[in-house]
C-alpha cells in the first residue's frame, strides 16, 4: 500500500520501506564530502559531529512523532471514555472494567507508573489515601511542636494504585485541558508518514547543500581577507 505514495519503496529485491529508508539515510550520511576550507574548521572530526547531530534530530523528530500518535490514539482513548461517561467527579468515577480497559497494558502501565494520564485523570481511592496522609502529617507536627525532644521526621508512603479496583476520573477543572490534550483529530499513521518523509527529504537536502553553503562561507571570507577586512 505504500510503494505508489513513497519513491523509496520502489525495488526489485522485495525489502522493506523502513529498510530501505535506513539505508537511504546511511548512504547520505556517509557519501557526502565537506571537503577543505580555507577559513573553516570542518575536518573529519567535525563531519562525524555534524553528521551524528543531524541523525540524531532526525530520529528525535521521528520518536516523537510515533510517541504523539500513542499518547492521543491508545492514551487519549481511555481519556475519551471518561468524557463520554462523564466521570468528572468522584461520584461518577469508573473502573476500567466499567469503560472497557481491563485488558489494556497500555492504559495499565500508564495509570500506575507514567505521568501522560495522571496529569489530568484522578484516582478516588489516591485522592482519599492522600487526604488522611495530610491529616496524620498535620496531628505527628502538632504533637511534635508539643514534645521537647525532636521527634524523627514524618514518613511517607507512595500510594500505588490498582487498576483492577481503583476508581477514575477527571475533576472538572481538568476537563477542558484534557481534551485538547488529547484530541483524536489529525493524529493518525498518515500524519506520522508524512514526518517521517518530511524529515527525510530535510535530511538529504541539508546533506546536499551543506558543502556549498560551507564553500559559499569560505569564499565570503576569503573575500574579505584578501580586501584586508581580516
Amino acid at each position: 500500500m505504500l510503494r505508489p505514495v513513497f519513491f523509496l519503496a520502489a525495488n526489485d529485491e522485495g525489502k522493506s520501506f523502513f529498510r530501505l529508508l535506513f539505508e537511504f539515510i546511511k548512504e547520505e550520511l556517509l557519501s557526502t564530502e565537506f571537503g577543505n576550507y580555507q577559513h573553516i574548521s570542518f575536518d573529519a572530526r567535525s563531519a562525524a559531529s555534524f553528521r551524528l547531530l543531524v541523525f540524531g534530530l532526525y530520529l528525535g523528530i521521528n520518536i516523537a512523532a510515533l510517541i504523539a500518535i500513542f499518547n492521543k490514539r491508545v492514551l487519549g482513548d481511555f481519556v475519551r471514555a471518561l468524557i463520554s461517561n462523564e466521570c468528572f467527579s468522584p461520584g461518577s468515577a469508573k473502573t476500567l472494567s466499567d469503560l472497557g480497559y481491563q485488558k489494556n497494558p497500555a492504559v495499565r502501565g500508564s495509570l500506575r507508573h507514567g505521568v501522560t494520564l495522571r496529569r489530568v485523570v484522578h484516582c478516588v481511592e489516591e485522592d482519599e489515601y492522600l487526604s488522611a496522609l495530610e491529616q496524620r502529617r498535620a496531628e505527628y507536627e502538632t504533637a511534635e511542636g508539643s514534645q521537647k525532644g525532636r521527634q524523627p521526621e514524618f514518613r511517607e508512603t507512595a500510594y500505588k494504585i490498582n487498576p483492577d479496583t481503583a476508581h477514575f476520573y477527571i475533576p472538572e477543572r481538568l476537563k477542558y485541558m484534557a481534551d485538547i490534550k488529547f484530541e483524536k483529530k489529525g493524529t493518525n499513521l498518515f500524519s506520522f508518514f508524512a514526518v517521517l518523509v518530511l524529515s527525510t527529504i530535510m535530511v538529504v537536502l541539508v546533506f546536499k547543500f551543506m558543502p556549498d553553503v560551507l564553500q559559499m562561507i569560505d569564499n565570503f571570507l576569503t573575500m574579505f581577507s584578501s580586501d584586508g577586512g581580516f
